[in-house]
């Protein structure tokens, strides 16, 4: 903000060069003012013939800013000639280019360009971390063309080049699958036990787990042109049981394990039994930490201040801290001071921290952490609302933490409102069924909210047979594209419908939704650690 006001005054008396014209336009970017920053900088383009470290600095700022606008055409142009121009000069902005270039191209659907922009990641800048999201990006971009096996030969590259990469387990996945989809089990099975063998499960954990699952659910169903029959090899379904009760009881709240549920319900119900739930006792008052978290100076004096009562003045001392190699009971420890302060704030820093450490990872303090990170926040109106309905009130619990974090007050980009987040379509149609008054400022009212989205995804399960993955997907994308999918794919088993789901956004929400209500129903429920959803396993909409 001082730089902005700095050059603003400065350039009042005297002509900027262009470092500083490239500095402010930096700046203004950082800032979020994207409009500013393309009204800046457009008129003084032409000033930045060739590449040298401001004109990098100006090309990426003024594509970006494009970008963050949605003027992906201009987009594009700019960060490819950014991304050609830039290498030995600004690695950084050359490589984030040419993958903000991707990005443009995939909006507008052009996914040969897109494919070609993301090659050039690894092509110019091998060491730059970005590297082995090109090649995976390039291969997603290539299937769509219509190009599998180009796409095979990048993340054949990818996993080769970059094992340790941010998306090595995306691209051990897009083998495995395709291997499948190609009818060769074996190099699926191959491909994903190699990612579960090479990829730590804290670097990926849905990758990771979805690897562990199929790798058994291909043992016993191996066939992609008959999903349903089972492998004749009693052996190897033998072994594909055994990594499915393994699954579910190392890591028992997590969507794969409702999956491998659903396929001990049917093939072993026995391995089902004796699981147990987490320890449901009063909390305990003390975190387990280490001492040398307890002696860092920040620490002690956020303690001291937290219980002289000046909450706000801890939780700055706690926030330079860096987060990367604390345990999971210091990180709750800090999210439980936060929360006298925020506790928003304090339920994001838990959620977030959870999609990358799994449950059976959290240590002595799991079950405490655990209900932290899941209230039953709205609880008693949820149940209420959802009383009588065909699906677990849980679910609808699980889908208003995932779309809101229970912040009755939020709008996302597309306007989507309150709790649920209900887009004003949806929330008057649905309301006129209940006969109940609906207005702008009724959507933000948690009862209000609550009451259309919990009926509106009774509809969604009524719509769809009562399958739950069905009924989730489609709250997120629409019951119309999730019958175009269903009827383009056919009446395919479950869990191949969902890892088809062609909307990335769409397919994680499905999982995020339901591995969160299994973590409710797991802390919160009674009777059987798992449902029963085995009528689903053959077909996604039984006959």
């Amino acid at each position: 903000k001082d730089a902005l006001v700095f050059f603003e005054a400065r350039s009042s008396h005297f002509k900027p060069n262009k470092d500083e014209i490239a500095a402010h336009g930096h700046a203004l970017m950082m800032a979020g003012r994207h409009r500013s920053t393309i009204d800046f900088l457009k008129p003084k383009l032409a000033r930045y013939k060739r590449a040298s470290p401001s004109a990098c600095v100006v090309w990426y700022a003024y594509g970006r800013s494009n970008y963050k606008v949605n003027e992906v055409t201009r987009a594009s142009q700019i960060l490819r000639q950014s991304g050609e121009q830039c290498a030995g000069i600004d690695d950084d902005r050359g490589a984030k280019s040419f993958y903000l270039a991707g990005k443009s191209l995939e909006r507008k659907k052009d996914w040969e360009a897109a494919a070609k922009a993301y090659q050039r990641i690894p092509a110019l800048y091998p060491d730059h971390s970005m590297a082995d999201d090109g090649y995976a990006l390039a291969g997603i971009a290539w299937q769509e063309v219509g190009q599998p096996n180009t796409a095979i030969q990048l993340w054949s590259k990818q996993v080769k080049q970059y094992p340790e990469g941010d998306l090595a387990a995306e691209g051990f996945w897009r083998l495995a699958w395709t291997a499948y989809l190609r009818g060769d089990p074996k190099a699926a099975i191959d491909w994903a036990e190699l990612m579960i063998w090479k990829v730590p499960v804290e670097v990926s954990p849905m990758h990771w787990m979805g690897a562990h699952y199929w790798s058994a659910r291909w043992r016993l169903y191996p066939d992609v042109h008959d999903p349903t029959r089972l492998n004749p090899d009693e052996e190897q379904v033998e072994i594909g049981i055994t990594l499915l009760a393994d699954l579910i009881k190392r890591y028992p709240s997590r969507f794969y394990s409702l999956l491998a549920a659903a396929r001990l319900y049917e093939l072993a119900p026995e391995r089902l039994q004796d699981l147990e739930r987490p320890n449901q006792t009063g909390h305990p008052t003390i975190w387990t930490v280490r001492t040398e978290f307890l002696d860092d100076a920040n620490v002690v004096k956020a303690i001291q201040l937290t219980r002289l009562g000046l909450v706000k003045e801890g939780m700055k001392e706690l926030e330079s801290i860096p987060t990367d190699h604390l345990l999971p009971s210091e990180v709750a420890l800090i999210a439980e001071i936060e929360r006298e302060v925020d506790w928003k704030r304090a339920h994001d820093r838990l959620h977030k921290y959870l999609l990358s450490h799994p449950a059976a990872e959290l240590g002595p303090d799991r079950d405490r952490i655990l209900k932290d990170a899941f209230p039953s926040t709205y609880w008693s109106i949820i149940e209420a609302v959802a009383k009588g309905y065909q699906y677990d009130a849980r679910i609808f619990q699980a889908l208003v933490r995932e779309e809101s974090s229970f912040n009755p007050d939020i709008v996302s980009h597309a306007g989507a409102r309150g709790l649920s987040q209900l887009m004003p379509g949806t929330a008057r149609r649905v309301a006129d069924w209940l006969n109940v008054p609906i207005s702008k400022s009724k959507m933000f009212e948690p009862k209000t909210n609550l009451t259309i989205g919990s009926r509106y995804l009774e509809y969604l399960h009524d719509f769809f047979s009562n399958n739950h993955m069905l009924a989730v997907a489609a709250y997120n994308a629409g019951e119309g594209n999730v019958q175009k999918w269903h009827k383009k794919e056919g009446n395919i088993p479950t869990d191949e419908f969902v890892e088809s789901i062609p909307f990335r956004e769409t397919r994680r929400y499905v999982k995020r939704v339901l591995g969160t209500y299994q973590l409710y129903h797991l802390v919160y429920g009674q009777g059987d650690v798992y449902q029963d959803w085995s009528a689903f396993n053959h077909q996604a909409i039984p006959n």
